[in-house]
């Protein structure tokens, strides 16, 4: 009998409540513009399928297995799907976008309510206090992605008596940020300066040593050597500016002197 009694009360509250907050929309113009806004904006949270993969990397090695770098294994299995990728991305940039521009006007409206008496009852501080709490509670919710990518990588013992392995998820957020920053790492690579500085980081000790055992340690331009008292410098036959390969077949030994003459001139 008493419970039956709390759930009759409790269905009496629940119907008064609704009925009150009813008659707030009905009475604030506010309100009502909020619902407009969020009509505007119902796109937002239009990205409802969930979205996952699963990878897997056996890796052969102990030392592979605990050096591994997640970065390079997450872009790797990012490339391979790019034009997905790219798409969910962008899609994930355009909601944030839309957010920030609903968010603005949300803030807007407040504003113009707060300075223009938009509450036909302000005076009236309950009807003020539902009229602010409903305003916030039915402010569209940040939009989330339902994304998720495992990254799974194990290494067993060649006789099978070890066994590791080690995982890294992703959520949207996270991809978001990781393919920003892959992406703008690729348009690094695609540029001429970077190419360039691939191209001299290549010029190793290894590598001049080479070249000027090749060239017996001499400028192959004037003949001199350390002996006469000249620097010796390995230098670009075709110049790296010029798309100029840093192999032993385009490098020369050439002393100070021609080497500033020579310049980048063929």
């Amino acid at each position: 009998m008493i419970i039956f009694i709390l759930l009759l009360l409790l269905s009496i509250f629940l119907i008064g409540v609704k009925y009150v907050q009813k008659l707030t929309f009905k009475n604030s113009l506010l309100l009502q513009e909020l619902l407009k806004l969020n009509s505007q904006y119902a796109t937002i949270h239009g990205w409802k399928k969930p979205f996952v993969r699963k990878y897997m990397r056996q890796l052969s090695t102990k030392n592979s297995y605990d050096n591994l770098n997640w970065n390079t294994f997450i872009n790797e299995k990012i490339n391979i799907e790019i034009p997905t990728f790219s798409l969910l991305a962008y899609h994930i940039s355009e909601q944030r976008k839309m957010y920030f521009q609903y968010e603005m006007a949300y803030e807007n409206l407040r504003h113009i309510a707060n300075n223009l008496n938009f509450h036909k009852k302000k005076q009236d501080f309950v009807f003020y206090f539902l009229e602010n709490y409903l305003y916030n509670k039915f402010k569209l919710p940040h939009p989330t992605f339902p994304m998720r990518l495992e990254y799974l990588a194990s290494y067993t013992s060649p006789k099978g008596r070890n066994s590791y392995s080690k995982y890294k998820i992703l959520y949207a957020e996270e991809f978001y940020q990781n393919f920003l920053i892959n992406e703008e790492a690729v348009k690094k690579s695609q540029t001429e300066s970077y190419r360039r500085q691939l191209e001299r980081n290549k010029m190793t000790s290894k590598v001049r040593v080479a070249v000027l055992q090749r060239d017996n340690y001499k400028c192959r331009y004037c003949g001199r050597s350390a002996r006469d008292g000249v620097t010796l410098h390995v230098d670009h036959i075709q110049p790296v500016s010029k798309n100029g390969k840093t192999e032993i077949c385009n490098l020369q030994t050439l002393c100070a002197d021609c080497n500033l003459g020579k310049s980048n001139i063929l």
